[in-house]
């Protein structure tokens, strides 16, 4: 859990802006034009004004060119603080992600040690109940430009539950399920690999541990 608040520390600023240029590129080209929808421009009105909308409320009057452009203007447009908006809640939602994970992880060892993706799935479902309404903040206020809403995490609550009802907080849940298939398949391979000592009972080395989890991480990010 501390391993990985500080990793996310250190990259939030990288964070924000991948946030902000999502939240742009949902409806606008590089150049500020509508985005074209099924090789069409956005004819209605209503859509050409939404759009604006949903970009102003990312970058302000003006979308991003690129991650760059991006790091350099919140700071300058925003403040530096920008960069970090809603940091408290990310480092929150990181060390419980580790925290519950690797708890469950180990505590459904006895009952599905043999099983290893089973654990895994397990585990991350443990992940997804506790920690999506955390994640859902965390991506509102970091795509939130200064000016277009004020208020903080509390004001950001209150606009979910007042709009999609106490239950939008866990928007998404349905995908996120599937995503548990994810730490399965890592559970899966990390134990084929041998980088846990659950299945033989020995201790292994940092290394082998570390080069280990890394392949399983990539296989399953890959594969899901």
């Amino acid at each position: 859990a501390a391993a990985a608040a500080v990793s996310v520390v250190a990259t939030y600023p990288l964070d924000v802006a991948k946030t902000r240029l999502q939240a742009q590129r949902r409806t606008r080209e590089r150049d500020g034009s509508p985005r074209r929808s099924n090789g069409e421009k956005l004819a209605s009105p209503r859509s050409q004004e939404m759009a604006s909308e949903i970009t102003r409320l990312a970058s302000g009057p003006l979308p991003y060119v690129d991650a760059i452009d991006c790091l350099r203007r919140i700071p300058r447009e925003e403040g530096l603080p920008a960069l970090f908006a809603g940091l408290r809640l990310a480092v929150l939602k990181a060390a419980l992600t580790n925290f519950i994970y690797f708890y469950n992880l180990r505590a459904l060892s006895r009952l599905l040690g043999k099983a290893p993706m089973l654990q895994g799935m397990a585990a991350g479902l443990a992940v997804q109940l506790v920690v999506l309404p955390i994640d859902l903040l965390v991506t509102r206020l970091q795509s939130k430009y200064h000016s277009s809403a004020p208020g903080g995490f509390f004001a950001v609550v209150c606009q979910i539950v007042e709009r999609e009802g106490f239950f939008g907080l866990w928007a998404g849940l349905g995908p996120g399920l599937l995503l548990t298939v994810n730490p399965g398949l890592t559970q899966l391979v990390l134990a084929r690999l041998g980088g846990t000592s659950s299945r033989t009972g020995l201790r292994i080395s940092a290394a082998r541990a570390f080069w280990s989890g890394a392949a399983a991480k990539a296989i399953a990010s890959t594969a899901t």
